[in-house]
């Protein structure tokens, strides 16, 4: 989260490398954490999505969820599994 409002602080630009960017104190830790692998090995973990094949959600009652608010996405590309989300969405504020 640190580093995407980093990110967006410094203009969101997908042209500049990250050593463009103005680096303060609080981004560098997370910056090296990165680079140093931490959080590359908490990405490589095993999948959490389930191997188990499952149907496909029934579309009139996704359609019913999606008219009530919920945001519905799929977990992973080439499964049937979903993520709701109940929650509304919140606003970043830049200021």
């Amino acid at each position: 989260m640190a580093l995407l409002h980093w990110w967006i602080q410094n203009g969101a630009d997908y042209e500049k490398k990250v050593s463009d960017l103005n680096q303060d104190d609080k981004i560098k830790p997370v910056l090296m954490s990165i680079q140093s692998g931490t959080q590359a090995a908490i990405m490589t973990k095993e999948s959490e999505v389930p191997t188990e094949n499952v149907e496909a959600a029934d579309d009139a009652i996704l359609q019913q969820l999606k008219d009530g608010g919920v945001m519905i996405i799929p977990v992973a590309a080439n499964t049937n599994y979903l993520q709701a989300n109940f929650l509304p969405p919140v606003l970043i504020s830049t200021v």
